[in-house]
Order: C-alpha cells, then sequence, then structure tokens
C-alpha cells in the first residue's frame, strides 16, 4: 500500500508491483525451461481515500 498513488502514474501508464513466486529453472528429468512469469488479463487497481 502506498500513501502517494500519484508515485506511480506516470503520463497515464501504471507501475504495478508484483512479487515473483518462484524462480526459472532449468528442469533436467522433462529437459526443458521452466520460466517464470505473470499471467493476468487485466490489473485493477483499488484506490482508497484515507479518513
Amino acid at each position: 500500500m502506498t500513501s502517494n498513488i500519484g508515485n506511480y502514474i506516470v503520463n497515464g501508464d501504471v507501475t504495478v508491483l508484483a512479487v515473483q513466486k518462484s524462480a526459472s529453472y532449468y528442469d533436467e528429468q522433462a529437459e526443458m525451461d521452466r520460466l517464470s512469469h505473470v499471467d493476468t488479463d487485466y490489473v485493477k487497481p483499488v484506490v482508497e481515500r484515507k479518513v
């Protein structure tokens, strides 16, 4: 949570901070890379007024 949402909006673009749950790695048994990525259709920013 931030107290100044304006720090994350620049020229109409919104910066989204995300937490990576697992790192990319090479799966030797499957002989392939297991890549970490963010997969979403949308991000819903929620802005609440501090009272």
